[in-house]
């Protein structure tokens, strides 16, 4: 499910790196890493904590198998601040959450094979939509006064 707001992110963080130095395009991905997990896994509604726990961090592919329970969350996002954190400056940075129904509490809603709407309505904005859109508007911001 193609997340709002992704792309244009994605293309800010491309522009900003063409001409940088590549330890500091190394820490400004890094902090946006860090700012996306902590964001989305906060916005994460909780109920056992199997959501919450599932969010994980691997840097060489977008596989993350995570199944923890965490309804604080912050077991979670300290593992992956660390894994973040010792990311070598040219890795790519994945952010994931392979909990079966984490589509769901992104999309508020399903409908089922039967035609019928089901699912949850905790987050009916998503998580990954409204964090993409205001880390966007925070790296904006950042890159106009580095700028």
């Amino acid at each position: 499910m193609p997340i709002k707001g992704l792309a244009n992110l994605s293309r800010e963080l491309n522009t900003f790196t063409k001409g940088k130095v590549p330890m500091e395009i190394a820490r400004v991905k890094k902090t946006v890493a860090i700012e996306v997990l902590r964001r989305a896994m906060l916005k994460t509604p909780v109920d056992t904590g199997r959501a919450r726990g599932g969010w994980g961090i691997t840097l060489a592919s977008s596989d993350s198998t995570s199944g923890k329970l965490d309804k604080s969350g912050n077991a979670t996002l300290a593992e992956g601040v660390s894994k973040i954190k010792q990311s070598f400056p040219n890795a790519s940075i994945y952010i994931s959450n392979n909990v079966a129904y984490i589509q769901i509490l992104e999309a508020g809603i399903r409908v089922g094979g039967d035609g019928r709407r089901t699912g949850s309505f905790q987050a009916p904005q998503g998580m990954l939509a409204i964090t993409v859109d205001e880390v966007l508007d925070l790296f904006q911001g950042a890159v106009r006064r580095i700028a």
